[in-house]
């Protein structure tokens, strides 16, 4: 049954596929778009409480779709499709990727702290419940204002294949490699060199197949490492949505600069990416942001291009209309969010104002209990971490790789300032634009930890390194776009140097960021962690029981993962020292089962006197009217 659920799924993703290309959306950016377009289908059936239907809707439609497009008058163009498709050596640098995931994360079971206190809880009550989250999950989601973007499309997905840890996983890296696969976007493609009325990327040279050889390589060399960064935030072996942001950012950039000489076409292709960007996490609405000023300043050149004085009333009206498309990718997203912001307020009793939420009462209360002290320690800190240190010495390693990026662009483009036509200030140009991005994306990290923090993580910017470097790979990956971007403009042997010069700014950042990128193929390892101890230590078969849960130290992400682990029932209660035998004992009787996840002396001491010693320790699952009988 889940053989069969899988392949209509996969039939499904094919018949919207193939009407996309139908469209002429480029290959290598249907998946980006197609995946985004699932996740606010999901996001509009969520609101109307009819998710597992959506699934259902939305199989049929794509299933009806493929049918129709394999019929005889369309079946040549679709053979056209799965040609093209198989000999696009891009969809098999992302299949070979994706297999390597898919053997690591199969059987996987998640570690990492947040995924117990949100990320995989809402997977796993979304797969249950079948709605969005409400007042019924109040006890089990603690961060409700969060946007449920990718738990959505994971939905979608297990909906074909069943819940499980590593299906959640492996959906999660479905979305991220659709997104990043839109790099590819620009990646030589066969047909160029026989149309006359395709950028010139390979000059006179084009029929020599060795030269050609060596550019695709360096191509693709150059794309695939920029699918590497965009995935390196976080780890993939984690729930958390960093890295799904930065290949969603990334995407609607990757679209707009193919389509940036047909602004409605742009317009429309990255609309369902923005919207995507904001569903996916508040921080989503830099990347709508990016997106909406990329296409203003793409509308004005075009403005600029015509000669004012011959403009017509006709053209007048035509740049208007231009510039409502670019604006939808502003406003629909932003109105994405507000009906986020409505459904957590209605069904949420304080939803509104819980933490992280976006709500102006929640940022102002949040800023407003910072006194200026704190406010400029904050900022201290930050700009230390981030920049310079008392010393104007550069402290972070994030922005000595901008830097040298910039360093290694800055002289690529300076060798071949008199090769090419204007690439000197067009280089430049590419820079400053990179460089703003990334200094205010830092600024608007420091503003979340001045309006969206407590005390308690604002002073020492906890979680500094994984907030940072989404902006970092974003800035990365929007240089490897803004050169294939310019290589049209350029003879082949130019363009070899320029595509160099990203090998180099690639090169340079995997030198230095080793361990940055380490996370991106290393599993967390089960054997010795918490989770492996927890799960030896927590055996319960009723789940009607309540459970009280001892440990010697109170460590937060522990007991979210004992919550989860309990499947979060509504009676358990969890104790940490100091405490006395008379205290504990008293609080023992209201229980039916006790649960000690890590001991101490004390607890030692105390089991003694109901239990026989086990030669392991005492860390486990007790019944307690057992051990009080004893």
């Amino acid at each position: 049954m889940t053989l069969f659920r899988c392949a209509s799924g996969l039939l499904a993703m094919l018949g919207y596929a193939l009407i996309l290309w139908r469209k002429d959306v480029r290959g290598a950016l249907i998946p980006a778009i197609q995946t985004s377009g699932i996740a606010v289908a999901m996001f509009f059936a969520g609101l109307l409480n009819v998710l597992d239907a959506a699934c259902a809707l939305i199989t049929v439609v794509g299933i009806g779709l493929f049918i129709r497009m394999m019929a005889n008058d369309r079946r040549a163009e679709a053979a056209r499709f799965f040609r093209a498709a198989l000999r696009s050596p891009g969809l098999w640098l992302l299949a070979g990727l994706a297999a390597f995931f898919i053997y690591h994360m199969w059987n996987i079971k998640i570690q990492g702290q947040d995924n117990f206190s949100h990320w995989l809880v809402i997977v796993r009550q979304l797969f249950r419940e079948h709605r969005l989250p409400n007042y019924q999950d109040a006890d089990i989601i603690h961060f409700q204002a969060y946007l449920p973007g990718g738990a959505l499309f994971i939905y979608f997905i297990m909906f074909f294949t069943g819940f499980s840890e590593g299906n959640a996983l492996i959906a999660q890296m479905f979305w991220m490699l659709s997104l990043a696969s839109a790099l590819f976007v620009f990646a030589p493609r066969p047909q160029q060199a026989q149309n006359k009325a395709a950028p010139v990327y390979l000059g006179g040279w084009e029929n020599n197949k060795y030269i050609v050889l060596i550019y695709k390589i360096i191509s693709y060399a150059i794309l695939l490492g920029g699918v590497v960064w965009l995935l390196s935030p976080v780890s993939p072996y984690v729930l958390l949505v960093d890295s799904l942001l930065a290949c969603a950012g990334a995407a609607g950039l990757a679209v707009i600069a193919a389509y940036r000489k047909n602004i409605v076409r742009a317009s429309a292709c990255a609309l369902l990416i923005s919207i995507s960007c904001i569903l996916i996490k508040n921080a989503g609405i830099f990347f709508v942001a990016v997106h909406f000023i990329t296409l203003v300043f793409i509308w004005l050149a075009n403005v600029r291009s015509h000669n004012e004085f011959a403009i017509s009333a006709a053209k007048h009206r035509s740049n208007f209309v231009k510039f409502l498309f670019v604006l939808s990718t502003l406003a629909l997203p932003l109105i994405f969010f507000y009906l986020w912001l409505r459904h957590v307020d209605l069904t949420f009793t304080s939803g509104i104002v819980s933490d992280h939420s976006m709500s102006l009462e929640y940022l102002r209360a949040m800023f407003d209990f910072k006194s200026h002290a704190d406010k400029l320690q904050i900022a201290r800190f930050y700009f230390k971490l981030t920049f310079f240190n008392e010393k104007f010495i550069i402290s972070s390693n994030f922005f000595k790789h901008i830097l040298l990026c910039n360093a290694v662009v800055l002289v690529g483009f300076f060798l071949l300032r008199k090769k090419a036509d204007r690439i000197f200030s067009r280089g430049l140009k590419l820079l400053a634009a990179a460089d703003i991005t990334y200094v205010l994306y830092c600024l608007g990290v420091l503003a979340m930890y001045l309006f969206s923090m407590d005390m308690d993580n604002a002073p020492v910017a906890s979680e500094y390194d994984r907030y940072n470097s989404i902006g970092y790979s974003f800035v990365i990956v929007a240089l490897i776009i803004g050169i294939f971007t310019l290589l049209p403009k350029l003879k082949f042997r130019n363009a070899i140097g320029v595509a160099l010069c990203g090998s180099l700014v690639l090169g340079a950042g995997i030198n230095l960021n080793q361990k940055h990128l380490r996370s991106v193929f290393v599993p967390y390892a089960y054997a010795g962690s918490m989770r492996e101890s927890l799960e030896r230590a927590i055996d319960l078969d009723d789940p009607d029981a309540s459970v009280l849960v001892y440990s010697s130290s109170n460590v937060w992400y522990r007991d979210y993962m004992i919550k989860y682990l309990l499947d979060y029932r509504d009676k358990n209660s969890f104790i940490h020292p100091p405490q006395t035998e008379e205290s504990l004992l008293e609080a023992l009787r209201f229980y039916n089962y006790f649960v000690i996840a890590e001991e101490d002396d004390f607890i030692r001491s105390f089991m003694r006197s109901y239990v026989v010693e086990p030669e392991d320790g005492y860390v486990g699952t007790y019944s307690i009217v057992d051990m009080l009988e004893n």
